[in-house]
């Protein structure tokens, strides 16, 4: 009932703002057409919009139009056509205003601010004293500059603590900057240890994520997701509660008894002013707003200016000479710097201004919005659009830059090296801090639909305050002796206490507290960790309890990706399930272990392979698309029995679908959308994989039709299939349909590509920084198979420590760091503990496998632990190797296990037959810790690059 409440709501909404905008004015600017409603929202990476209208400039011209969200948008991508809109009346006051927006409404406490709220006799008075305020204190008139050379004298201690070493100047430029901020607030400075720094750092950061454009017009379209447990919805929340936190600073700070004044003592005295009709100047919720303004003013943009100009001038010696020759000239080595030195300097002001230009640092100024219809560039502009001046393309047009993407302060300077002037076109299209005064002259102002919005806001927090208690109530009644665990909050749990692409880290912090088996709450539902390998065994070996846990929880991907289940990894088990998964473990069986001609197809594809090693020897080279163009060939052989490379119809869309899908169906993104399935219609970056997912496993499904029809003698898995599709079993239903088909292909590709692929590439970084025991490998590998001939997977056995070697990296990578979920079908026990029905199990692999219980050492790469003292490898039943389980354990283990372990070894040693790996020539390469590693259902290395030495 909620979903379809929800459901309703949304396609009102929908309806309302699509007819809206598209019964507008005539004549109205070029640009792209997009979808109702949504508008381009799926052409752009909301991260990088300015991009994305770099490139629409090229198409469309210097003004044009999009529609994003039920929202217009015009886009001003000339200085020229900027002048004209913000200083030519009647446009300049009509497009003064600001649009609403959701940093403006919900963090500035709606709109008590200057940058984000609209002009009004308040606002204008409030503008007035900002100006005045950042006069006085930023102007040498009182004692800022003091403050800022006395901070630099710190920053320059700084840099001479550094003594020509090697240094990351962010941390002291962050220092200085911040120094600026504190005596520009409270007139000290406190350091970055001090009460303020960390905090307004932290704002400032998170806040810089939060107002951009894009994710901005996401949340006003849909202003409920503050209250979803949404990574920006988190954040929304840090920011608020942070700025609390440096205001409760300042007032303590305000009251010390101290002489020096900043501009937050001044900020507050104002707010005991009235105007001339009695109403206070300004109020406790314009200084939360204006000093927020400040923060950001004041940090981000000169800290990114700063950095570059670091970065530049590092990079061109010469600049930096005559740059230091002028600051010689005009102040010496004896004295400080004034701002008065600034004008005498013309070089430095120009590599600033270039800087600007170059970087771009706001590369979209603050959005404005037409408070009445209007012309923009000679094109009919209606009311209540949002004006987007695009800076990235104002400073990189070829139009109007020459080398736009050039760094060259030379273009601000004329023949006699002096700054050119204002007047100059140069200069005039040069507009790094936005253009025009944003004045007012009594107008009043109109919020569209507010009523609507608001009871649309309403109407959806009553429906999910609905669902919050009655899962509240469900997840607090229940049986007792359940596991120890953290408690969260109601309907919530833990949400906020985890990071969901690296929830195994926070599992493994927990059991250190609770113990090998604990419980907790997310999204209400109720979660029990199985953190050893021993309770694990317990529970999916021995009966009971082996059949009540080896159902699937509800998933968001099992539903709406895998069409209601209908494949093998996350559906629960059937009669039918049981028999599609006896068939492909039959089917890998045939074509995994050299039955059929799988074997010989994997060599061929290590053929190309070592061909393309071979056009690298000796050369610093990144391994992960050689490794890649094997493990996607070997699919394709497996999947159709053919291979035809990474230029071929597969190889692109299996790497696609794979690399959307592991980030995707996470067990704490699946949580969320679980719990919240509508919001898959959302734009909302995770719900685009969604869609792109589903799009691209559709196209391999008919790549693999139209090959399957092809006259060729090879077979793979998809003909046998095909083949099998609508048998009826004994009972006349049928056990394979196409759905089966998409699912079950799907979970192959998952099985036989990610886990593989961080497991080889794994390797190849350990043994680059470990020679020796290369060495060793090398030699078992000549012993066993020598260089004459291909190794087979018969071989394998054969060779131990490349066994331990491969088990260990297994163990050490945890590559599945918490394996597919199960869930309860009636209460059970687990490690003595009382478990309810449909409480969904965690086997947290990470845990297992890094416990210091468990295991000596274990974030160090010891292959050795699985061999005796001969040498051999452990036999299965030692305890060591009993506590070793990569691939999970039961009737619900991975289906890949054999075909992985087969191909890994084929792979290493053709590998260490032909070569040596080396660390690269002139650039660092790190151990790998799998702390470290990129976070998904498998872990991947940071890319690197090695050497490869021929033997």
């Amino acid at each position: 009932m909620l979903l379809y409440v929800l459901g309703v709501i949304l396609l009102i909404v929908c309806i309302k703002i699509t007819i809206k905008s598209y019964f507008g004015e005539k004549h109205g600017p070029p640009g792209p057409k997009g979808y109702p409603f949504f508008g381009v929202i799926f052409e752009v990476d909301i991260s990088k919009l300015h991009e994305k209208l770099y490139e629409w400039t090229q198409q469309y011209g210097d003004v044009f139009q999009f529609q994003m969200l039920g929202k217009k948008f015009i886009c001003i991508n000339s200085v020229d056509v900027l002048r004209e809109t913000f200083f030519k009346e009647p446009c300049a006051t009509i497009s003064a205003a600001r649009p609403p927006t959701f940093v403006g409404k919900y963090v500035i406490r709606n709109y008590t601010d200057v940058i984000f709220s609209s002009p009004s006799p308040p606002w204008t008075k409030r503008r007035k004293l900002v100006h005045r305020l950042l006069h006085t204190y930023g102007e040498g008139i009182s004692s800022l500059e003091n403050q800022v050379l006395q901070n630099l004298l710190y920053f320059k201690g700084k840099v001479k603590d550094t003594n020509s070493a090697n240094v990351n100047p962010f941390e002291i430029v962050d220092e200085f900057i911040l120094s600026t901020i504190e005596t520009l607030f409270i007139g000290r400075r406190f350091g970055r240890e001090g009460p303020l720094q960390p905090l307004m750092k932290i704002e400032e950061e998170l806040g810089n994520r939060l107002s951009s454009p894009g994710t901005d017009a996401v949340y006003s379209a849909a202003p409920f997701l503050r209250f979803l447990p949404l990574p920006m919805s988190l954040i929304f929340h840090e920011v608020k509660s942070v700025h609390q936190r440096i205001l409760d600073t300042l007032e303590t700070l305000s009251k010390e008894d101290c002489e020096e004044k900043g501009i937050y003592h001044t900020l507050k005295e104002a707010t005991e002013e009235k105007d001339e009709n009695g109403e206070p100047c300004i109020n406790e919720d314009n200084i939360y707003g204006i000093l927020f303004n400040l923060a950001g003013a004041g940090y981000l943009t000169t800290r990114g200016t700063l950095l570059s100009v670091i970065q530049i001038l590092a990079k061109r010696p010469g600049l930096q000479k005559l740059l230091q020759k002028e600051v010689d000239e005009v102040i010496g080595r004896d004295r400080n710097p004034r701002l008065s030195d600034r004008s005498k300097c013309p070089l430095l002001e120009a590599v600033v201004m270039e800087t600007l230009r170059y970087i771009s640092h706001v590369p979209v100024f603050v959005l404005h919005s037409t408070s009445q219809s209007t012309t923009i560039g000679g094109y009919n502009v209606e009311k209540d659009t949002v004006i987007v001046p695009n800076s990235w393309t104002m400073h990189h047009s070829e139009k109007h830059w020459d080398e736009p993407f050039r760094f060259k302060p030379e273009r601000f300077l004329d023949r006699d090296g002096m700054l050119l002037p204002a007047t100059n076109p140069v200069r005039k299209r040069f507009a790094a801090f936005g253009l025009g005064k944003r004045d007012h002259r009594q107008y009043a102002f109109r919020t569209l639909n507010e009523t609507v919005d608001n009871m649309l806001e309403y109407v959806l927090c009553v429906a999910v305050l609905i669902a919050c208690i009655f899962i509240a109530l469900q997840s607090y009644t229940g049986a007792k002796d359940r596991p120890p665990g953290p408690k969260g909050y109601p309907f919530l749990g833990v949400v906020f206490e985890v990071d969901p692409p690296t929830l195994y880290k926070k599992l493994y912090e927990w059991t250190k507290q609770y113990g090998d088996v604990f419980q907790f709450q997310m999204l209400g539902k109720t979660f029990v960790s199985i953190n050893s390998v021993e309770v694990l065994r317990e529970t999916f070996l021995q009966e009971p309890c082996a059949t009540i846990s080896a159902s699937r929880p509800p998933t968001f991907f099992g539903k709406y990706f895998f069409r209601n289940y209908t494949d093998l990894i996350l559906a629960s088990p059937s009669a039918s399930w049981e028999k599609r998964r006896k068939f492909v473990h039959h089917l890998l069986h045939v074509y995994g272990e050299g039955k059929a001609s799988l074997e010989n197809q994997v060599l061929q594809n290590l053929i190309y392979f070592k061909e393309n090693v071979r056009k690298t020897i000796s050369n610093n080279v990144n391994p992960f698309e050689f490794v890649d163009d094997f493990l996607l060939s070997s699919i394709e052989v497996l999947y159709i029995g053919r291979r035809f490379g990474k230029d071929g119809p597969l190889q692109s869309l299996i790497k696609l679908e794979q690399d959307i899908g592991n980030r995707l169906a996470n067990p704490g993104t699946d949580t969320v959308f679980s719990a919240l399935p509508f919001l898959r219609f959302l734009p909302i970056p995770i719900s685009f994989s969604f869609h792109k997912a589903k799009s691209v496993h559709q196209q391999i499904l008919d790549t693999l039709e139209t090959l399957s029809k092809e006259a060729c003698e090879e077979r793979g898995i998809y003909h046998t299939l095909k083949e099998a599709l609508n048998e009826k079993d004994e009972n006349g239903e049928i056990w394979l349909n196409d759905d089966n088909l998409y699912g079950i292909l799907y979970n192959i590709a998952g099985a036989a590509y990610l886990t593989t692929r961080g497991t080889l590439l794994s390797v190849i970084q350990l043994l680059a920084k470990r020679p020796q025991l290369q060495k060793s490998l090398q030699r078992e590998v000549d012993e066993v198979i020598g260089r004459d001939r291909e190794p087979r997977f018969s071989d394998r056995k054969k060779c131990p420590l490349m066994e331990a070697v491969v088990t260990e990296t297994l163990r050490y990578i945890a590559h599945s760091p918490v394996y597919v979920l199960h869930s309860t079908s009636q209460p059970t026990t687990i490690g003595g503990y009382s478990v309810e029905k449909d409480t969904v199990i965690i086997p947290n692999s990470w845990t297992m496998h890094h416990s210091e219980k468990y295991w000596d050492d274990p974030f160090s790469f010891k292959p050795e632990r699985f061999l005796d003292e001969d040498g051999q490898l452990l036999p299965a039943t030692d305890p060591v190797r009993k506590r070793f389980a990569a691939f999970g354990l039961g009737r619900r283990s991975c289906i890949g296990e054999v075909f992985a372990k087969s191909r890994i070894f084929l792979f290493l040693s053709s590998l260490l037959q032909m070569v040596t790996i080396a660390e690269p020539e002139g650039i660092p390469l790190l151990d790998l810790d799998p702390r470290d590693m990129v976070p998904g259902i498998v872990l991947q290395p940071q890319e690197y690059e090695v050497r490869f030495l021929l033997r």
